[in-house]
């Protein structure tokens, strides 16, 4: 799948310049569209080849203020595995597959048979876990993938309808020119609309510093609340939008772009007060 999701991404980007598609488009308009091909290629081995984390061996937990009973909790990748003792985040959580202490955050993935840290999900098209070291990666690759898709169309239209572009040229479209202009819309616009979506979806638990699971289990916590089964909970790892943003993905602009990362060493994590979670010391 990693080199299916390569080669879609080549034709994409090089099928409309290579064809001529891009008639009449300036220089620079194409050094931006390239430069950010360039970036998602960048972003995309960085999140396939960078280690997201695991939980060392023999590494133990150390609490240090009791957890609420009423916990917000937890699920694994696995939960239907009886092999792995699930409790709340505020407990220790111990896997009986790594025969290790779980850390806050992580679980046990099926496929790469491992707790990894802060994960988020195992991603078939990076054949890799998503989690604490590579999220930053993941996420902006994610942010360039939208933004040369919407260049991709923003050029491919102008240049398909500009009628100054045609006037100029000694012949009209040819069959294949008109296949592949055809073909890049059919391929383009689902990829902007999915890929998207799941943006915003993260771009969401970026703010609110989430993973996919943790939101699954806050959507679980509601309708208990609702149902009057438990009461209200504080989610422990929401510190506020910027801390959770710069935590995540680095402080500054230019590091939310380009270099950051997640802050710390994913085995703790600063929580909000009231939420009744411990802290972690390595």
């Amino acid at each position: 799948r990693i080199i299916g999701t390569s080669a879609l991404i080549a034709f994409i980007a090089y099928s409309p310049q290579l064809s001529g598609l891009f008639h009449g488009t300036t220089r620079t308009q194409r050094i931006i569209f390239n430069t950010l091909v360039g970036l998602i290629y960048f972003n995309y081995y960085l999140v396939v080849k960078t280690d997201p984390g695991t939980v060392p061996k023999e590494w133990q937990p150390e609490p240090v203020k009791a957890a609420s009973d009423n916990a917000i909790t937890d699920a694994s990748c696995d939960k239907e595995d009886p092999h792995t003792t699930t409790l709340n985040i505020g407990d220790l959580r111990y896997c009986k597959k790594c025969e290790n202490f779980k850390a806050p955050r992580s679980h046990h993935c099926r496929y790469c048979k491992r707790c990894t840290l802060r994960f988020d999900h195992h991603c078939p098209w990076i054949n890799n876990c998503v989690g604490f070291h590579n999220y930053a990666h993941f996420l902006r690759f994610l942010f360039f993938v939208d933004l040369s898709c919407a260049m991709h169309l923003y050029l491919l239209t102008f240049a398909a309808f500009n009628a100054d572009n045609y006037r100029n040229r000694a012949n009209d479209p040819t069959p294949l020119e008109v296949a592949l202009l055809v073909l890049n819309y059919v391929l383009c616009i689902p990829v902007l609309v999915t890929v998207g979506l799941f943006s915003l979806f993260h771009y969401w638990n970026l703010i609110c510093n989430t993973t996919t699971i943790e939101g699954s289990e806050i959507d679980r916590v509601k309708k208990m609340v609702r149902r009057g089964k438990i009461t209200e909970v504080v989610y422990p790892f929401n510190i506020g939008i910027l801390a959770n943003v710069t935590s995540t993905i680095g402080h500054t602009p230019i590091e939310w772009l380009f270099t950051g990362k997640a802050a710390g060493d994913g085995l703790s994590y600063p929580h909000a007060e009231g939420s009744g979670m411990y802290q972690i010391h390595n």
